[in-house]
C-alpha cells in the first residue's frame, strides 16, 4: 500500500520509517499499538463483522492523540496495519464532520460508498490478492 504525502513536504509531517507498530493481544479485535518516535502515539484496531453487505469483513478504530494529530501518523500506521492484516476488507464508519480521518482514510486507498442503513460516511478499502 503506497502512502500518499497530501501538500509540501515539511517538518509538519512525520516519515513512514518513524511510526511503527506492534501487535496488541487481544480476543476481541486484531490491533496494533503506535510508536512515534518511541513513544506509545495511539491505536489501530480491527474489530470482525459479518453482515449481508459485505459478508466477512471488518470495522477500524483508530486513535492518535490531539498533540501528535495533524502529522499524517494515523494514516501511516493505519496502512502498516493493514498491510499486515489478514483481512481483506475494511470498512471505516465516520461522522460526517470528521473530515481529517476522511482524508487519512481517502489518502490511502479507502473510497467513500453507501452503506445501506447507515447514517454516517462509510469508506471501503479492498486489499488486493496477494497482499496479505
Amino acid at each position: 500500500m503506497s502512502i500518499h504525502l497530501e501538500g509540501e513536504v515539511s517538518d509538519k509531517y512525520v516519515l513512514p520509517e518513524d511510526v511503527s507498530i506492534t501487535k496488541m493481544a487481544s480476543k476481541k479485535f486484531e490491533g496494533w499499538k503506535i510508536l512515534y518516535d518511541g513513544k506509545s502515539a495511539g491505536y489501530v484496531k480491527f474489530y470482525f463483522k459479518e453482515d449481508d453487505v459485505f459478508q466477512k469483513h471488518v470495522t477500524i478504530d483508530f486513535k492518535v492523540p490531539i498533540p501528535l494529530r495533524g502529522r499524517h501518523i494515523g494514516r501511516i500506521a493505519l496502512a502498516k496495519a493493514i498491510d499486515k492484516s489478514t483481512y481483506t476488507i475494511f470498512v471505516a464508519h465516520l461522522r460526517g464532520s470528521n473530515v481529517a480521518s476522511k482524508r487519512s482514510l481517502e489518502s490511502i486507498g479507502f473510497v467513500l460508498f453507501d452503506y445501506p442503513g447507515s447514517r454516517q460516511l462509510c469508506l471501503l478499502y479492498k486489499k488486493e490478492e496477494g497482499n496479505n
